[in-house]
């Protein structure tokens, strides 16, 4: 019985717009063809600084975040945005591995993270709690 290794079949995210800061164009690949997958609106930011001028010019529902990317990095960036913003979830989404990560992430004003190289379920698991039901 290897039912556990088959990657359940993950319902659709219809009308979640994800903004996605991701610096690695294979990592940013992987994490927008699966969102596609599910239907997913995602909008891509390479740097901090793209980040802040796409969050300004259009709506998101969540933001998907690098800590670490070139011109102004994930804290920045999440910085900047809660100045205009205050309660619109972000996960951060790091390589990085430190004790009390989840807490230190919570007082830069992240929501909450999903750890690189992350697996496709516990991405859709991250997004879909910011999915409007009335939107299936």
């Amino acid at each position: 019985f290897a039912k556990e290794n088959i990657t359940p079949e993950l319902f659709p995210l219809h009308e979640l717009k994800v903004l996605l800061a991701e610096d690695n164009l294979v990592n940013m690949m992987i994490a927008k063809k699966f969102m596609e997958k599910w239907n997913v609106s995602v909008t891509c930011a390479v740097n901090g600084k793209e980040v802040i001028e796409l969050f300004d010019e259009a709506n998101f529902d969540v933001l998907l975040i690098d800590l670490e990317m070139p011109e102004i990095d994930g804290y920045k960036a999440l910085e900047q945005i809660r100045i205009k913003n205050k309660t619109i979830p972000a996960i951060a989404f790091t390589a990085a591995v430190f004790e009390d990560i989840n807490l230190h992430l919570l007082e830069k004003g992240f929501t909450d993270y999903l750890q690189k190289p992350f697996r496709p379920e516990d991405l859709h698991r991250k997004i879909a709690v910011y999915h409007s039901s009335e939107a299936v």
